[in-house]
């Protein structure tokens, strides 16, 4: 009896413990050495319980559930929002393309009716000065242009005119995926970018097929075409004129531009990073802020041009372009140099 007395005040005293550690431990011993129906045993797991679950404790869980509640439905929105982004994206990527798609078509439209009637088109000759280059070895094969060319190039009728100056506007400038050219440029296959920054490949197309139509392109640009921020990346533009065209902010990486002409033509900010641009005409032209690294211009003349803020370098060095890259038939005093 004495024994069962000594057993119900260790119980009683067990229960009383309200200390969480303690309470624990007391579980654990409990667990251990007592049978399930010992009443000790039963005392330390009503004390746990009345330890975790006192009123004080109760509000502590309660505060931590609505927590917790609140974060789930936090997450959760998150989640649909991002959801609902992919699909606007989504939706605004079809939308986009079918623009594009319907550009496409109205651009096939317009070169039908060039092909078509390109011979009751107007004509205009102009005399241009070539390059002799044959006395040179830049490259291995000769290249010679006399020194006056007699050129004949088709005016567009206003008609026409008017719809390829606005579907020239129509074509917005945008980053898009290129694994091909970004594997080659960046010299890793095992990874993926946008282009870095937003280009036109329709306006490359366009302006190259208005060029080797040979329709003369420097009333459309007067008139507003726009061709900046063309994707002209190896692309094969040798003996081309772009005579005064707002090819700003144009990619030329990689192209091959061998006795092209860009006399005035508008290249500020582009690249040529990499191009071939020998015996190549950039008098007059505004260059301003162009990247030359790379760049082989051999034989080719900037006379008259702005090349105030040009540069070439490699990685993140760059140095300004100065008279001293240049022959002196190169240049002449009316080409500027220095900063932007």
């Amino acid at each position: 009896m004495d024994d069962e007395k000594e057993i119900q005040i260790e119980a009683r005293l067990i229960e009383q413990e309200h200390r969480l550690i303690p309470v624990i431990l007391n579980v654990i011993e409990t667990r251990r050495k007592y049978e399930k129906s010992d009443s000790r045993r039963i005392a330390a797991v009503k004390a746990l319980v009345w330890r975790l679950f006192t009123p004080a404790n109760a509000a502590v869980v309660g505060m931590g559930a609505v927590s917790f509640l609140g974060v789930w439905v936090a997450y959760q929105s998150n989640t649909l929002i991002k959801e609902q982004n992919k699909l606007i994206q989504t939706q605004n990527v079809i939308v986009e393309a079918t623009r594009r798609s319907s550009m496409v078509f109205e651009l096939t439209a317009i070169f039908d009716q060039i092909n078509q009637n390109i011979e009751k088109f107007d004509k205009v000759t102009r005399q241009t000065s070539g390059l002799d280059c044959s006395p040179r070895d830049y490259v291995s094969v000769d290249y010679y242009i006399p020194p006056t060319v007699n050129n004949t190039y088709y005016v567009l009728p206003p008609t026409l005119s008017g719809r390829a100056i606005a579907l020239s506007l129509s074509f917005k400038p945008y980053a898009y995926l290129d694994v091909e050219k970004v594997h080659r440029l960046a010299g890793d296959n095992n990874n993926s970018d946008l282009t870095g920054r937003n280009l036109s490949p329709e306006r490359a197309q366009m302006l190259l097929s208005l060029v080797k139509s040979n329709i003369d392109i420097e009333p459309i640009n007067s008139a507003g075409a726009n061709f900046s921020s063309s994707d002209f990346v190896d692309f094969n533009l040798n003996g081309l004129s772009f005579n005064g065209a707002n090819i700003s902010s144009a990619n030329f990486t990689g192209a091959e531009m061998v006795l092209s002409d860009f006399t005035n033509t508008n290249l500020y900010g582009a690249l040529l990073v990499d191009a071939n641009g020998i015996c190549t005409k950039f008098d007059g032209a505004d260059m301003r802020n162009t990247d030359f690294s790379e760049f082989w211009y051999e034989g080719a003349t900037f006379k008259g041009t702005n090349l105030r803020g040009a540069y070439t370098g490699w990685g993140n060095t760059k140095e300004p372009i100065t008279a001293d890259y240049f022959e002196d038939w190169q240049i002449d005093e009316n080409t500027q140099f220095g900063s932007l």
